[in-house]
C-alpha cells in the first residue's frame, strides 16, 4: 500500500514534502518486507518527483543488491531508470548497475523495444554522471545494436530518439548515424508510442533525433550529413513554407563551408521545385545571384528526397502550428534585411493572432537596459524559439561588433529562427547552436573558450535555470562581472533559481515585476543578476526543501502554457500559485526590487524601469490590455 501510494503521487507529479519524508522513515523501518515491486515503485516515485533522497536510495540499494536476478525485466529496467534520474547525482554511483549489466547480457533476446531503448539511455546517462562507463556496458550495447539493426526490435519514435542521443553521448556517433539511415530515414519514422497527460502535447521523437544528429554533424563540419538531414526534414513537412525553410538551412550549410558548387546545385533544385522565398533570394545574392529566377537554371532531375511529401500535416508538424504561422507571416510581410519589419511581423502575430512566448514589450525594456549598461561582446541565450529576442539583442551589439549565440533544442524552431535571422540580415551576428543546454554549452565552450560570455539570457524551462547557471560557473565560461537575465521567473516559475541568486553572496540581484507580452493581465518577474567570482561561485545554496513542491507545480503550469497560452491560464489556479510563490519568498526575505512602468506617449507605449523602496510593493495593474 505504501509503495502504491508513493507511485500514485509520483505519477501525477505531486511532491508533497511531509508525505515523502514520512514514507522515507517508513521505508527505513520496513525495508526487510519490501518485495521487488515495492522497491521499484518507491525508487521510481522519489526519482520522478526529483526530491533529494540519497538516504532512501541507499536503503533500497541494500535491499536490492544480491537479489536483482529475481526482478522481472520491467522492474529491473524501472529501477535502473530511477537511479539515474534520482537526486542527488551521486545516486548513480550505486553498484546496482554493475550487477544489472551482468544480468541483462544473457537476456538481450527477451528485451522488448521499450526496454532496449531504456537500457541504452540508462547506461549513457550513468556514464555521463559517473564520468566513466559502467563495466561491461559496451558489450551489452553492442548486443542491443545488433538486435536493432537486424530489425528484431523495432523502436517507437521516442525510443529511437533515446537511442540516437545515447549512442552520441557514449561517443558512438557512427552507430547512431547507421541506425538513423537504415531504420529511420526516407520517411520511415515510427509512431509515437506514449499516451497520457504528460505526453499529450509532446511531439514525436524525430524532433529529438534530428536535433542530436544535426548538432554533431555541424560540430564536425560535415556538410554532406547536414544537407542530407535538412532534406530529410524538408520531406517530412506538408507545408511549403517549412519545406523551403529546411532547404534554406541546407543552403546555409553549403555557404558556411564555402561550397559554392554545392550551394548552386541546391538553388537549382529549389528553383525546379519552386521551393524558394525571400530568404532564398537573400542567400542567392550572397553567392552573386541577385536575381534568383533569372540567373539560376532549374535542375534537370529532382532529388528523390524532395519528391517525397506527406499527404497531410503530421502530428510533428501540427505541434509547431504557431511557429509555422510566424514564419509564413515574416516571409510574406517583412522586408529582407530590415530587422524592424521582421520584429513587427512577429509581434503582430503575438498580439493579434496567437500568444507567443517572446520577450517583447516590458520584457524588452529590461533586456535593452541591461545591454546598454553591460555592452557585452558575447551573449549566450538559452531558448531561441523563433529568433525574436536573439535578433533584438543582435541589433544592439552589432554596433560594437558583438556576437549572440542562441541555443535551441527543437530543430524546427531552430530552422525557423535561422530563416528569420537571415531575413533580418543578422546572420553575421547571431549563431543558432542546436542541442539541449546540457550538450550545447560544452560546444559553445569548445568554440569560444573560458571567460568568453559577458551576458546570459535564460528563457528555457524555469526549473532548469539554476542547474544551467551552475554549469556555466563550473565550466568557467562566464567572463568576470557577467550579467544573467532570466525570464518567466514567476509564471510558470523558477523557484530554485530565485533562491540561489538571492542568497549566494557572489550575486547582486534585482527582481523586476512586469507584464507578459501579448497577455497584459498576466504578471511575471524577470531577474537580473550581476555575477562576481567571490564566495559561493559554482556552489549550491542552503537547501530549502519546500521549494521542491513549487518546482513540480511550476513544471505542470509550463506544460499547460505550451499547449495554450499564459493568457488562457489567468485566474485560478495560476494566480493562486503565483501568490503562494510570492508568499514563500517573502517569508524567506526575498521581494521584487524594481518594476516596469509603461505610459502612453503620443499614441506609443513607453516603458521604463522604476526602483522600489525597502519593503515597497509594485503597483497593481487592473487596466485593459493594450497593444504597442
Amino acid at each position: 500500500m505504501a509503495s502504491n501510494m508513493l507511485w500514485a503521487y509520483g505519477k501525477v507529479g505531486i511532491a508533497h514534502m511531509r508525505l515523502f519524508d514520512t514514507f522515507a522513515e517508513f521505508i527505513t523501518v520496513n525495508i526487510d518486507v519490501f518485495d521487488n515491486q515495492n522497491i521499484a515503485n518507491s525508487a521510481w516515485a522519489y526519482a520522478t518527483t526529483q526530491l533529494p533522497s540519497k538516504a532512501v536510495f541507499d536503503t533500497l540499494t541494500r535491499r536490492a543488491c544480491g537479489r536483482l536476478s529475481s526482478f522481472r525485466l520491467d522492474e529491473l529496467c524501472g529501477l535502473m531508470w530511477a537511479y539515474v534520474r534520482a537526486k542527488p547525482d551521486t545516486v548513480a554511483s550505486s553498484m546496482i548497475f554493475e550487477e544489472s549489466v551482468q544480468l541483462l547480457q544473457p537476456r538481450v533476446a527477451t528485451l522488448d523495444a521499450q526496454s532496449v531503448a531504456n537500457v541504452i539511455w540508462i547506461l549513457a546517462t550513468c556514464q555521463q554522471l559517473r564520468g566513466q562507463p559502467v563495466p561491461g556496458a559496451r558489450d551489452l550495447v553492442d548486443s542491443l545494436m545488433v538486435a536493432l539493426l537486424d530489425l528484431r526490435v523495432r523502436l517507437d519514435s521516442e525510443g529511437a530518439a533515446q537511442v540516437v542521443w545515447s549512442l552520441w553521448r557514449m561517443g558512438r556517433f557512427h552507430d547512431a548515424w547507421i541506425l538513423f539511415v537504415r531504420t529511420l530515414s526516407d520517411g520511415r519514422h515510427p509512431e509515437h508510442g506514449k499516451t497520457g497527460y504528460t505526453k499529450k502535447h509532446a511531439v514525436d521523437g524525430r524532433q529529438r533525433y534530428y536535433q542530436t544528429l544535426l548538432m554533431e554533424a555541424e560540430r564536425r563540419g560535415d556538410v554532406q550529413k547536414q544537407v542530407f538531414l535538412w532534406k530529410q526534414m524538408a520531406a517530412d513537412f506538408y507545408s511549403r513554407n517549412l519545406r523551403t525553410a529546411c532547404l534554406n538551412c541546407a543552403l546555409m550549410a553549403h555557404i558556411k563551408a564555402a561550397d559554392a558548387d554545392g550551394a548552386r546545385e541546391m538553388l537549382r533544385q529549389m528553383v525546379r521545385t519552386k521551393l524558394f522565398n525571400q530568404v532564398t533570394a537573400s542567400l542567392a545574392a550572397r553567392l552573386g545571384h541577385p536575381d534568383l529566377e533569372a540567373e539560376i537554371e532549374p535542375a534537370e532531375i529532382i532529388d528523390i528526397t524532395l519528391r517525397r511529401r506527406p499527404t497531410c500535416q503530421s502530428r510533428y508538424e501540427d505541434f509547431h502550428y504557431k511557429e509555422a504561422s510566424v514564419l509564413e507571416t515574416v516571409v510574406r510581410e517583412a522586408t529582407a534585411r530590415d530587422v524592424k519589419s521582421v520584429h513587427a511581423s512577429i509581434e503582430n502575430v503575438g498580439l493579434k493572432e496567437v500568444w507567443l512566448k517572446i520577450a517583447g514589450g516590458e520584457k524588452a525594456c529590461v533586456i535593452d537596459n541591461v545591454i546598454a549598461k553591460q555592452r557585452p561582446k558575447l551573449i549566450l541565450e538559452f531558448g531561441t524559439y523563433v529568433g525574436y529576442t536573439s535578433t533584438r539583442m543582435a541589433l544592439q551589439v552589432d554596433a560594437w561588433k558583438g556576437q549572440v549565440v542562441t541555443m535551441e533544442m527543437d530543430p524546427v524552431n531552430a530552422t525557423i529562427a535561422r530563416n528569420h535571422i537571415e531575413m533580418a540580415g543578422l546572420s553575421h551576428v547571431v549563431t543558432v547552436q542546436l542541442g539541449h543546454s546540457d550538450d550545447a554549452v560544452q560546444l559553445v565552450l569548445e568554440k569560444y573558450g573560458e571567460g568568453s560570455v559577458d551576458m546570459v539570457f535564460m528563457d528555457q524551462r524555469g526549473t532548469a535555470f539554476h542547474d544551467d547557471l551552475l554549469t556555466l560557473e563550473r565550466t568557467n565560461i562566464l567572463a568576470d562581472n557577467a550579467v544573467v537575465v532570466a525570464d518567466n521567473v514567476l509564471k510558470p516559475g523558477a523557484p530554485y533559481h530565485v533562491w540561489r541568486i538571492s542568497t549566494l553572496p557572489h550575486y547582486a540581484t534585482d527582481i523586476v515585476d512586469l507584464r507578459e507580452f501579448g497577455s497584459a493581465p498576466v504578471e511575471d518577474w524577470m531577474t537580473v543578476s550581476w555575477v562576481s567570482r567571490g564566495n559561493g561561485y559554482g556552489q549550491l545554496p542552503v537547501e530549502v526543501r519546500e521549494l521542491n513542491e513549487l518546482a513540480r507545480e511550476s513544471d505542470r503550469f509550463r506544460l499547460k502554457a505550451m499547449a495554450t497560452s499564459m493568457k488562457d491560464l489567468v485566474g485560478d489556479p495560476l494566480d493562486e500559485f503565483a501568490k503562494r510563490f510570492t508568499h514563500e519568498f517573502v517569508k524567506l526575505g526575498i521581494r521584487t526590487s524594481m518594476y516596469v512602468r509603461t505610459d502612453i506617449v503620443d499614441g506609443c507605449a513607453v516603458s521604463k524601469l522604476v526602483q522600489l523602496g525597502a519593503g515597497e510593493a509594485p503597483p497593481s495593474w487592473d487596466g485593459e490590455e493594450r497593444e504597442g
